[in-house]
């Protein structure tokens, strides 16, 4: 039973069990799951017809906004990299209710994730951005410790492609996968063709 939080242009979060995923926090279009850069995540459906009502947005210009000026761009008004939104994290309160809003989206998929599954074994963070959001996978791991988790001091200077940060006889096991996309692919498909 594994959770597998993605950090990467979207962000996303996915349940599986003996290899078969059971939730995915993506949809159909960028819009659902866990807000980015510059798309709002989940939202009350709602607000597209409020817009059309109450501000006269074309059903065009309200795609624009919801995919392209929400997200951390909307909360903040800093049109920004993550690595840079990180630096001001704990110095602007803007960037501070954005990464707010992101971890509350990150845990209601891991909470989701947990239930589904029946419970979780590992938690793996993986992703192109998993070295710029390390402050929010200890602030994560840290608000979901009483499911059993318990990890090594930091800092967590190993550099592997894969490391395990969770403290020996944690009940749950936490890694770290830095490995990039090309090699995962290579991965997968070498264990497909062995099948």
């Amino acid at each position: 039973k594994s959770i597998s939080v993605v950090f990467d242009k979207q962000t996303t979060v996915c349940a599986a069990k003996d290899h078969k995923p059971f939730s995915v926090s993506l949809g159909f279009t960028p819009l659902e799951g866990v807000m980015s850069r510059t798309s709002c995540g989940d939202l009350d459906p709602g607000i597209v017809f409020y817009l059309m009502n109450v501000h006269k947005f074309s059903i065009y210009k309200i795609d624009d906004i919801l995919k392209n000026e929400s997200g951390f761009l909307g909360l903040t008004g800093y049109d920004l990299e993550f690595k840079d939104l990180v630096k001001l994290y704990g110095k602007d309160q803007k960037v501070n209710l954005a990464f707010d809003v992101y971890q509350s989206q990150l845990l209601k998929y891991i909470g989701e994730g947990i239930s589904i599954l029946g419970g979780v074994d590992n938690i793996v963070f993986a992703g192109s951005e998993i070295e710029t959001m390390m402050p929010v996978i200890y602030s994560l791991i840290k608000k979901i410790s009483f499911i059993g988790i318990s990890t090594k001091s930091l800092p967590w200077g190993d550099k592997n492609e894969i490391s395990q940060v969770s403290a020996k006889g944690s009940q749950v096991k936490v890694y770290l996968n830095r490995m990039g996309l090309a090699k995962v692919i290579f991965y997968e498909t070498e264990n497909f063709l062995n099948k």
